[in-house]
């Protein structure tokens, strides 16, 4: 099963999708009851387990599919990831988390603004890649005017905990200094085939600095007021479908409402939903209610765009976005993201940002009857 890493955070789905997650501890044995859920074979002349754990559409579809980058907005920045992260994905492990402390063994603690692990699974046994850490300049000088490093902070308490001298490289940029750690590769062993892997997987701090592209920062609370003051209307624009065919303005006339979904192919939330969306626009167009998807990469991953559309069973139109519509989602920071158009193109009501937890059906229903009334 694919472990992907989610948030909805994230407009590469976001990509890795990273779900918030807890101490390793507690993430292991999440990962342990899956894999004994999954070595519980049912005999063919057996009743399936409904108590069973479903797996989403996304981890069958996407099975395979690796990101190439991660980008988290509320820390700037955009990792496009080493060579071996992107190709071993499925083995991979993530956690973001914001607005913490961390605390020396003395008790000094510092405030700490974000922060992303990344984790390799060997055997089921995590092994940890890289943590970058963001905090405030203000609060890094505050650290140092304390004597202190940010080795001290490398504790079994902050579940930091090093086998071996750790690799430290620090970069400021707005405004903040970023901290990536990296376990010290040359202190690896190699003495079993877990090792080699293991090490094979690490890079230096200094290595990922580079593969960073740092970018804007923006918190939650600006993401919510730009969606606001976003999407007001949709310009003009001439693209195409999927399949090829052309697709202009004139795909909002005669329509009470559209209903617009905006996704990507390496969303698994995206993908998970699609399957609903196609029950919503059955049952919607008869009533002059349409569903249409924009899919933000479809250009560059179209051959994935129709596996995914084929395996949902989707038969609503869905849009290659064209420069125009790409300049109309430049303030996206989030799939899926939908938004309702009158046939004027313009927006009704407040966009969505995330795909409803449950029941995304009747949630779009319910969305779609508020802006009816």
């Amino acid at each position: 099963m694919m472990k992907r890493i989610i948030t909805v955070l994230l407009i590469a789905c976001l990509s890795i999708s990273i779900i918030g997650c807890g101490k390793e501890k507690d993430n292991k044995k999440k990962q342990d009851d899956k894999i004994e859920q999954q070595d519980n074979s049912v005999d063919e002349k057996e009743q399936p387990d409904d108590s069973q754990e479903e797996l989403n559409p996304s981890e069958e579809i996407l099975e395979g599919v690796n990101p190439k980058n991660f980008k988290m907005q509320e820390m700037g920045i955009l990792l496009t990831y080493p060579k071996l992260w992107h190709e071993n994905f499925d083995d991979m492990m993530g956690c973001v988390n914001g607005g913490f402390q961390l605390k020396t063994e003395s008790g000094y603690n510092m405030e700490i603004q974000g922060s992303v692990l990344w984790d390799y699974n060997i055997n089921q046994k995590p092994q940890n890649l890289a943590n970058v850490f963001m905090v405030s300049i203000d609060e890094w000088n505050k650290m140092i005017e304390n004597g202190k490093s940010m080795k001290d902070f490398l504790t079994e308490e902050n579940w930091l905990l090093f086998e071996h001298e750790p690799n430290i490289t620090t970069h400021e940029e707005n405004d903040y200094m970023y901290i990536i750690v990296t376990p010290d590769k040359s202190k690896i062993t190699e003495k079993t085939d877990e090792e080699k892997q293991y090490k094979n997987m690490l890079v230096t701090s200094e290595e990922l600095l580079k593969s960073i592209e740092f970018i804007e920062i923006v918190t939650l609370e600006e993401r919510d007021k730009r969606a606001s003051e976003s999407f007001t209307v949709v310009p003009q624009f001439k693209a195409k479908d999927t399949n090829g065919n052309d697709v202009d303005n004139s795909i909002f006339e005669g329509k009470k409402l559209t209903m617009i979904n905006v996704w990507a192919t390496t969303c698994g939330a995206c993908v998970n939903e699609m399957p609903e969306l196609q029950e919503l626009y059955k049952d919607m167009k008869e009533k002059d209610i349409n569903v249409i998807g924009i899919v933000t990469d479809g250009s560059e991953e179209l051959e994935l765009t129709k596996t995914i559309i084929e395996k949902t069973g989707v038969e609503y139109t869905n849009i290659v976005p064209d420069d125009s519509l790409n300049e109309y989602l430049k303030n996206l920071t989030a799939t899926p993201t939908t938004i309702f158009v009158n046939e004027k193109g313009e927006k009704v009501g407040d966009i969505q940002i995330g795909a409803p937890r449950e029941n995304a059906k009747e949630a779009y229903e319910e969305e779609i009857i508020k802006r009816l009334k």
